[in-house]
């Protein structure tokens, strides 16, 4: 039966399966089976949470931390208001804070002002480089437009949380905020 429970601290938990033994702390995922198991960058995708108990072994029943505050472990350094996302070890996290936003600009160098042609377009970003998977369809004599591109490195779905305390090295224990965005 499943159980979700909003706790008095603003903590919301379910009860799911265990498909392993997991420790309290650890992030996990929802499996092909519907049970949790520890994640890892593998598995970062269908991270739903943070163990809030152990499962001693696969089958026990589990209570995992779906949004509130939760402690885990850090796989290297990280700082207050870091993104996280699962880490190649299983069960911890490592900060992914590569986001980055640019404006770029272009002008239409097509010749014929028909609104029937269209001519391609070489978006550069503010630093001079190129921009990669934009796509930009512009008539023929429009005018300058500007567009707001996002270079993401981190892949949508995977963060399950923001820090809240400072791990100096892999191993230590760190607060986070567990509100998975995707």
């Amino acid at each position: 039966m499943v159980s979700i429970k909003l706790e008095e601290n603003g903590k919301i938990t379910r009860n799911f399966t265990a498909a392993e033994a997991i420790n309290a702390g650890d992030v996990v995922y929802i499996n092909s089976d519907g049970r949790v198991a520890k994640a890892t960058t593998t598995e970062a995708r269908q991270a739903i949470g943070v163990a809030a108990e152990d499962a001693l072994a696969a089958g026990d029943e589990i209570e995992v931390i779906i949004f509130g505050i939760a402690r885990v472990t850090a796989d290297g350094s990280v700082n207050p208001g870091d993104t996280l996302v699962p880490a190649s070890t299983a069960g911890r996290v490592v900060a992914e804070n590569s986001v980055s936003h640019s404006h770029v600009a272009f002008k239409n160098s097509g010749t014929d002002a028909s609104p029937s042609t269209s001519a391609t377009q070489k978006v550069v970003g503010g630093d001079g480089a190129e921009a990669t998977n934009v796509y930009v369809t512009v008539e023929s004599g429009a005018a300058s437009e500007e567009i707001r591109t996002d270079s993401q490195a981190v892949e949508h779905g995977r963060v399950i949380g923001i820090a809240l305390t400072a791990a100096s090295a892999a191993g230590d224990t760190i607060e986070i905020l567990v509100c998975k965005m995707g």
